[in-house]
């Protein structure tokens, strides 16, 4: 390599590396100024943080308090509500029940009545049916009497009619023995 030129090169390597010098030192001190100032953030930033969770708690609590202070009167006041619709109630299922009382006995009193009456109407009809069984049974025995009647005329009718048939297939039995013997003698003379 030619002198002048590796003399240029040596030289640009010195400022080269006399300039990277500068930067680093010039980059530790920033660091250092970056690194204070994000203390002094970091600070100033926990500070107002805990100004603010210190504030935020003091409200809170002021909330809080209030609710309760609310809260305790809406159930005063909804206590005070349910008592007199107790009260109300009350008196109402009170004249219920005694409107309810009466009814009942207005229904057993007419229970009762349909009782006595189902009762009059149970004799009333139990004399009626032995009325009406009597004479049935007085139909019943006109009737029994006018088949044991029409039974004993219809044994009589009967034993004539079985009179007259015997009487008849005697005269038939002896006609077709006749009338036998007639056919026997005509085929013996033929």
């Amino acid at each position: 390599m030619d002198p002048e030129l590796r003399t240029l090169l040596d030289s640009m390597q010195r400022r080269s590396d006399e300039g990277l010098a500068a930067v680093r030192e010039e980059m530790r001190a920033l660091r250092s100024d970056v690194r204070g100032e994000m203390s002094t953030f970091r600070d100033e930033l926990r500070g107002e943080m805990s100004a603010f969770r210190g504030e935020m708690l003091g409200q809170m609590s002021g909330f809080r308090d209030e609710l309760r202070g609310e809260m305790g009167r809406f159930q005063d006041e909804m206590l005070g509500r349910t008592s007199g619709f107790r009260d109300e109630l009350r008196g109402e299922m009170s004249g219920f029940r005694a409107e309810v009382r009466s009814e009942i006995a207005d229904l057993r009193s007419e229970i009762h009545r349909l009782d006595v009456k189902v009762d009059e109407t149970a004799v009333a009809t139990r004399r009626h049916f032995d009325v009406v069984a009597e004479a049935l049974r007085q139909e019943i025995r006109t009737v029994a009497e006018g088949v044991a009647s029409n039974a004993g005329q219809l044994d009589r009718a009967t034993a004539e009619i079985r009179a007259e048939m015997a009487a008849g297939f005697t005269v038939v039995g002896a006609a077709f023995i006749q009338v036998r013997r007639d056919l026997d003698d005509l085929r013996a003379g033929s």
